[in-house]
């Protein structure tokens, strides 16, 4: 394998066995495993907070998909739905309810494509026009993603209004294909990807179509083998801050349903009306804050999640401390709160 990419001998694979404990003076792991596998650990229980919670309780009898996998496409699409008006400000950086998340499971045995279907099924009764209109996959180019949130154009002969509502979901069942995107000379999907994360304003220097993106709010759900992951993710990747700006977290089958399941008996009114209602919350303008229990336990977790770690794992994590506080935003939000609770945090 060439050493360009993403596991190469000074980058060294997520480790196996005894070697995956921490020694005394490293930080301690994140969310690695112990197990002879060396697949990621099951995910916490805390994680299943609230109304997010609730939702894959009911869903989770009735389908093959690993409840983690429920989990972050469910918030991943709430947060794009949610939009950035609410905010939490970190010096001079506005934080919005923003993420961008990656299953990493089998071709067909990690159930990912599983997991968005029955998300879907629930979340286009939340807001139908939304899954239609601001939903998209195909990630090939800067220019290409920045025309589904484009400003009008002054001047613009074909009469081009421009996209009114700037919030997005991208979902990409190749997440692979975006990788080599990114990393094709004279791309430019790889910054504007990035700057998306940012929620800053974007622009096209093409000289055909220049286009401007005031505000975006881009989320992105993506699918990947564990070896495409390998092959595609290249150190380039790592070192500028694109991987770090992604949950990657690991996708099974969670159990064997010969006939499928019955996820259409299942009676979602209660939870996509607490849906929409979240949705409808998160849509005033407003600053969030952190309850003193929070805050307290921020204080004691903030050194782990910013301490530096070794190798390509360590480079892709650290951003940790932003993604627990944008994860936090959306649990807080699925509780209709602007304020995030000691729940709220533990969860994220």
């Amino acid at each position: 394998m060439s050493d360009q990419h993403f596991f190469s001998p000074d980058e060294p694979d997520m480790p196996e066995g005894d070697s995956a404990r921490p020694s005394e003076d490293q930080p301690a792991p994140l969310n690695r495993s112990d197990s002879s596998d060396g697949y990621p650990a099951k995910i916490d229980m805390k994680a299943f907070h609230g109304l997010a919670g609730q939702f894959v309780g009911m869903m989770s009898p009735e389908t093959e998909a690993d409840e983690a996998a429920l989990l972050f496409h469910f918030l991943t699409i709430f947060s794009g739905m949610a939009g950035r008006e609410r905010y939490y400000p970190v010096s001079g950086t506005r934080h919005h309810a923003r993420l961008f998340s990656v299953a990493v499971g089998g071709t067909s045995s990690g159930r990912k494509g599983t997991a968005l279907d029955c998300v879907f099924y629930v979340m286009r009764q939340v807001d139908e026009d939304f899954c239609e209109d601001n939903i998209v996959s195909g990630l090939t180019s800067g220019a290409g993603l920045l025309w589904h949130v484009r400003d009008p154009r002054e001047g613009d002969e074909d009469g081009d209004g421009g996209v009114i509502d700037k919030r997005l979901v991208v979902i990409e069942s190749e997440f692979g294909g975006v990788l080599r995107a990114c990393n094709r000379r004279e791309n430019d999907l790889s910054p504007v990807l990035r700057d998306s994360w940012d929620g800053k304003s974007l622009r096209s220097m093409a000289k055909q179509q220049p286009a401007r993106a005031t505000d975006p709010h881009i989320n992105v759900c993506g699918h990947i083998t564990r070896e495409e992951l390998r092959l595609t993710m290249s150190k380039n990747d790592i070192g500028n801050g694109l991987a770090n700006r992604i949950l990657w977290y690991w996708s099974k089958r969670s159990q064997l349903l010969p006939d499928g399941g019955d996820l259409h008996q299942v009676d979602f009114r209660e939870v996509v009306a607490e849906i929409r209602a979240a949705v409808q919350f998160a849509r005033f303008s407003g600053e969030m804050t952190r309850s003193d229990a929070a805050r307290k336990r921020w204080h004691d977790v903030y050194p782990r999640l910013t301490a530096p770690r070794p190798g390509a794992f360590g480079k892709s994590t650290t951003r940790a401390e932003a993604q627990v506080l944008r994860l936090s935003m959306v649990f807080a939000l699925l509780d209709r709160s602007s304020e995030i609770d000691l729940p709220h945090l533990e969860a994220a």
